[in-house]
């Protein structure tokens, strides 16, 4: 995480990971635990499972939009800092570049093959 975010947001991560990982968990250990049972048993203390866990998937997501509504609202304080050179392409509204076909006396050997496709040189 850059230096530049905000605490409030740092520890809204926190808490999504940590829940995050705290359902995962119980499902691992559920699966684990009802491995040997019969198919019938698993799927019903799985959906007793789904049960239990959706209000917590349903704060999960809320707090998910949350933070993305923060990244929002302070993207421009979270950008690195970068030299103004490593965006000259794009300040100088020239385009980007892009790679282009080399003919196919470059292809060396390969230009005998059928197979062979065009090379690419950037």
């Amino acid at each position: 995480m850059p230096a530049t975010m905000p605490a409030e947001l740092r520890a809204k991560f926190g808490t999504y990971v940590h829940d995050k990982d705290a359902l995962k968990r119980e499902l691992r250990d559920a699966l684990v635990e009802l491995d040997p049972s019969s198919a019938s048993k698993r799927a019903t203390a799985l959906h007793a499972l789904a049960e239990k866990q959706w209000p917590r998937f349903r704060l999960l997501a809320d707090l998910a939009e949350s933070i993305r509504h923060d990244l929002a609202t302070c993207r421009h304080r979270l950008r690195p800092n970068f030299h103004p050179s490593c965006h000259r392409a794009s300040r100088s509204g020239s385009p980007p570049i892009k790679p282009t076909v080399m003919p196919s006396t470059a292809n060396g050997p390969r230009a005998a093959s059928p197979t062979a496709g065009p090379r690419f040189a950037w």
